[in-house]
């Protein structure tokens, strides 16, 4: 099941189509597009749920969409280590003015999410990235956290609500949402 999001808020009239120069308003809101990808993906003992966000703009769109997501979970992600995490999880590539900022959350003894954020910096080398920690322990934008929000509701029906526990992991991965945030 695919949940569409409401719209966002309309963009004040004296705000430039293209976004806030460098020094912006950090309060400027901004819409983005939020892509659920097609089909979990297997990681190191994880089946993640990626997504993708970018500015609401076709190239951002296209770029975000060619990133290979499986090469980035594979370096972000450790096996799980601890049997209390039961592999079911999501990740979000965010592709921002400011840069590319890679987000997983992993669920952990049944009712918390373990979360880790990095900044993608494009390199040269193989594998063309690098993943940098987050200052400050910033966890994720309010664009990030629309998919924190909608994966929490998720794994609340699909999982704890239903009573099915790991049986309902199925039917969690059957609900992504995507669109305009």
């Amino acid at each position: 099941m695919t949940v569409d999001t409401a719209a966002a808020p309309a963009r004040p009239a004296d705000r430039a189509s293209d976004g806030p120069a460098p020094g912006r308003d950090a309060f400027t809101y901004e819409t983005r597009r939020l892509i659920a990808d097609p089909a979990p993906l297997a990681v190191k003992g994880w089946t993640i749920k990626p997504y993708r966000i970018a500015l609401d703009d076709p190239g951002e769109v296209e770029a975000v969409r060619a990133a290979d997501m499986p090469a980035l979970l594979d370096a972000l992600l450790d096996a799980p280590a601890d049997p209390d995490f039961h592999g079911p999880g999501f990740a979000v590539l965010h592709r921002a003015r400011d840069g590319s900022y890679l987000l997983a959350g992993t669920w952990y003894q049944g009712h918390n999410l373990a979360s880790v954020t990095r900044r993608v910096v494009e390199t040269d080398a193989a594998p063309g990235f690098r993943l940098e920690a987050m200052p400050h322990g910033l966890l994720a934008c309010i664009w990030e956290m629309a998919v924190y929000i909608h994966e929490t509701q998720a794994w609340t029906r699909a999982v704890m609500a239903s009573g099915k526990g790991p049986a309902g992991f199925d039917d969690y991965y059957a609900c992504t949402t995507g669109g305009v945030i």
